[in-house]
């Protein structure tokens, strides 16, 4: 759209120089919305607040980020912060983000839940649930297309960090989809015992937090 207005202008320079001048100014303000939209994915797949505060406050920051794509996120967690690896944050937040666009895409619902939970046995729990319509996981092929790939993808990425991704769906009645992921070392494979002795630290689990809800965000088209 920018290049376009750009061209209009070239060709008006000669015999409208007003003209020339607000195609211009168009010119200049595509550029400016494409420079915020850019920006704000970014921000939207590796959010600054994952590494400054965590996982759990980066889950918060993507459920009020999710009207804008038509999706209103209701947020239940019991901790404020968990002792996670940075990159293993990384990939559960990406994974969350992906589940959400699942929903999007697939789901036929405007309504999702995503609830992050610390289980007395130090096991992470992250989940994602809608009451769209659903599918039958049995006959469902894992490397098919659309939402299945998806789920191939964060289910390998998952096995790969000593996790585990669990499909449950029927037809009609909505799907939840849960990540699982053990906290404590002993229970972690041990390549991954190492990496999590040495790598930085998504902050120290903290004190549990009553459950919290998103608030609904007006609709606003993407």
């Amino acid at each position: 759209h920018g290049n376009l207005k750009f061209q209009l202008a070239q060709r008006a320079l000669a015999s409208s120089p007003a003209e020339a001048q607000r195609y211009m100014k168009e010119t200049g303000e595509a550029l400016q919305r494409s420079m915020v939209y850019t920006r704000t994915v970014m921000a939207e797949l590796i959010p600054p607040e994952l590494r400054s505060s965590g996982l759990p406050a980066a889950l918060e920051w993507l459920a009020r980020q999710m009207p804008k794509h038509g999706l209103t996120v209701s947020l239940h967690m019991n901790v404020e912060s968990v002792d996670l690896p940075h990159d293993q944050a990384v990939l559960l937040y990406k994974s969350a983000r992906e589940l959400l666009i699942n929903v999007i895409k697939h789901a036929n619902t405007d309504q999702a839940t995503l609830s992050l939970t610390v289980d007395p046995d130090e096991s992470l729990v992250l989940s994602v649930e809608d009451h769209g319509r659903g599918y039958d996981p049995s006959t469902a092929k894992p490397f098919g297309v659309g939402r299945n790939f998806g789920l191939a993808t964060i289910r390998e990425r998952m096995n790969v960090i000593g996790g585990s991704l669990r499909e449950d769906s029927t037809i009609g009645k909505g799907t939840t989809i849960t990540l699982g992921l053990p906290l404590s070392e002993s229970e972690l494979p041990r390549p991954l015992r190492a990496a999590s002795s040495s790598g930085s630290q998504d902050r120290v689990k903290g004190k549990p937090i009553e459950s919290s809800e998103q608030e609904h965000l007006p609709f606003k088209s993407s």
